[in-house]
């Protein structure tokens, strides 16, 4: 039982440091594009 609310807890952490971490990327991604066109 305890298994599954670990499991429970941790789907959510995982999925907010993925998306912080796709968010980091997002962020500079435009960047080096703006930079390569005018």
């Amino acid at each position: 039982m305890s298994n599954i609310v670990k499991n429970f807890v941790n789907i959510p952490i995982f999925s907010a440091v993925f998306s912080l971490f796709d968010y980091h990327l997002s962020y500079f991604k435009p960047r080096y594009l703006n930079d390569d066109m005018p």
